[in-house]
């Protein structure tokens, strides 16, 4: 019989995912006699040459190769036009369908490499998806930023729906689209710069942005981010010019 030691160095990898509402746990299990064996929950498929991936997409009906719960209309899309009517939590889903694609791969690459190699691929591979298509192959760290400042635009579009009742429509100018990150001609015009950051201050972004949207000549102007640092409410501890509004949307999710 093998020892312990033995057994632990038979084992190449243990990855065990838990999601709600929809639970799926998914383990996969590798010995240096064999391919992957995949365990889920009482009733879900699996077999020896299925992967995490393909065992996910199984238990939640999805076919293999298909993206999870998302919708063609806001695929590839970094110009968002909302009404006060437009579902932004819809908007939101999308982001946590991207975010539940990524992390099954993550899963997936974590069994199949050494600790450096898996290391190089998440740096050089493009092994995360876009925050609005996960069928779009996407560097991680790409991704992580990306995804944090679309949550970013979203909150705050939503937060400006509900300062300006006037307000009826909102255009989000997402990633490198040119244009103010939030903007409207509604309400006597209102114009946002919108940054996710681990502190508001990082890279003089704040400061940045304070002074370009103090060139605006709309009615309403702000500076909107999202920083673990702050809790949601008005900014004051960076000077800004009259008229300018900073503000912290928090880090809800």
């Amino acid at each position: 019989m093998p020892t312990t030691r033995g057994r632990a160095a038979a084992w190449k990898s243990v990855a065990i995912f838990t999601r709600t509402p929809r639970t799926i746990v998914a383990q996969r299990l590798r010995n240096s006699h064999g391919p992957f064996e995949c365990v889920a929950q009482p009733g879900a498929p699996h077999g020896r040459a299925a992967s995490t991936v393909q065992l996910a997409r199984s238990v939640l009906g999805a076919p293999v190769g298909s993206t999870l719960g998302l919708r063609p209309e806001y695929a590839m899309r970094k110009h968002v036009a909302l009404t006060r009517n437009s579902d932004i939590e819809d908007l939101r889903d999308r982001l946590r369908a991207s975010a539940e694609e990524t992390q099954l791969r993550l899963a997936e690459l974590a069994g199949e490499t050494l600790p450096l190699e898996f290391l190089y691929r998440l740096k050089f591979e493009a092994v995360g998806c876009d925050p609005l298509d996960s069928s779009r192959q996407l560097n991680l760290i790409e991704q992580l930023n990306q995804t944090f400042t679309y949550l970013a635009s979203l909150n705050g579009a939503e937060f400006i729906f509900a300062r300006h009742a006037k307000a009826q429509t909102l255009t989000l100018n997402l990633g490198t689209k040119g244009g103010w990150d939030i903007e409207t001609a509604d309400d006597g015009g209102i114009v946002a710069e919108v940054f996710a950051a681990v502190t508001p201050k990082n890279n003089a972004k704040l400061a940045n942005d304070i002074q370009k949207v103090a060139s605006a000549s709309t009615k309403h102007r702000y500076v909107l981010f999202m920083s673990p640092a702050n809790r949601a409410g008005r900014y004051k501890a960076q000077p800004a010019p009259a008229g300018v509004v900073v503000w912290s949307l928090g880090c809800d999710l």
